[in-house]
């Protein structure tokens, strides 16, 4: 009986003050839901925005299609033509499409279906690379902006030998005039606009057009604008003859050609085909950090460790030392 008289004497203030704030919290429970599920429900819109903002076509040439939304349904591509990543973009013989996205303006080339996802993983993997544009610059491999390069450290042909060596171009100069204006856009850093007109003169002056230069602007360009596959046909040739200008550069880009295809033992043993042979080169350092890379890609980590542990003992200055030594914590 004492129990129940001391259960009625609770204090009926405190009860009610209890019973009040409920109320209260219960509100303001509700609210900050509400303004949650707004924010959240606007988020994928976002996320669509931002990524139809950065593709868009540039230019269309030919006969070129899109499926916008990847379910089949084929509309005539037109420049100007926002897209997303779900789009997948077509083109038919003698047709060229170029699309830009995250900056970067990509040709697509005729005969091609390319879902425009593959496009823009594969641009993200490049750039992961920080240091690569840079060190193609230097090379004038994979950038044309110092054109004082042509004769630099790689010892490319300059223009006037060029000119002397291309016997094939014809006395009228037509295919010398298209050859220059390609190689103005390559070192211009303007692939999508140099890859046609190499074609083009591929395509005048046949297998003897692809001389040991012609090879490797070609697939230099190629392999500027992410199309590795295709990149490797011409930059192979030029391996064929060490004694060219253009075998070094031309075994730099086919090794990352190879290392972006993940076709990690091709590139692995590349990038140890570059070092043993150009063991003095001022690009060695990224090499041997990118054999590390392949090796660790395909499991090998004893060698992987070697190579990085190499970048770091030889190499300190180098621009891929902190990375170097960072793949050494982690492992």
């Amino acid at each position: 009986m004492q129990q129940k008289v001391s259960f009625m004497n609770i204090n009926p203030d405190k009860s009610l003050n209890h019973e009040r704030k409920n109320p209260c919290i219960s509100i303001c429970l509700v609210f900050f839901f509400f303004i949650f599920s707004i924010i959240f429900s606007y988020l994928p819109q976002f996320a669509r925005a931002d990524i139809k903002a950065n593709i868009e076509i540039d230019y269309v040439t030919g006969i070129c299609q899109v499926d916008i939304a990847g379910d089949g349904h084929w509309v005539d591509a037109k420049p100007e033509m926002k897209l997303t990543d779900a789009a997948v973009v077509k083109t038919e013989p003698h047709s060229y499409m170029e699309v830009s996205l995250c900056g970067e303006h990509i040709l697509i080339t005729e005969n091609k279906v390319v879902s425009l996802k593959d496009i823009r993983q594969k641009l993200e993997e490049k750039k992961k690379l920080l240091w690569l544009k840079k060190v193609g610059s230097i090379l004038a491999v994979l950038s044309g902006k110092n054109k004082k390069a042509q004769t630099s450290i790689l010892g490319v042909r300059s223009r006037k030998q060029e000119e002397e060596e291309l016997d094939w171009m014809g006395e009228e100069g037509a295919s010398n005039d298209l050859y220059e204006r390609a190689k103005e856009y390559y070192y211009d850093g303007d692939y999508s606009e140099a890859i046609p007109l190499f074609y083009q003169l591929v395509e005048s002056g046949g297998e003897e057009a692809l001389s040991p230069e012609v090879s490797f602007y070609m697939g230099s360009s190629l392999f500027n604008n992410l199309q590795y596959e295709e990149s490797l046909k011409y930059l192979s040739k030029c391996l064929e003859d060490k004694d060219t200008e253009y075998y070094e550069p031309a075994l730099f880009d086919y090794s990352f050609a190879s290392y972006f295809l993940h076709r990690y033992d091709v590139a692995a043993s590349n990038f140890e085909r570059y070092m043993n042979e150009f063991p003095e080169s001022e690009f060695t350092p990224y090499v041997v950090f990118m054999a590390g890379k392949s090796y660790k890609k395909m499991g090998e980590e004893d060698k992987a460790f070697a190579y990085f542990k190499k970048v770091v003992d030889s190499y300190p200055e180098s621009e891929v030392y902190h990375d170097s030594l960072n793949e050494l914590k982690a492992d």
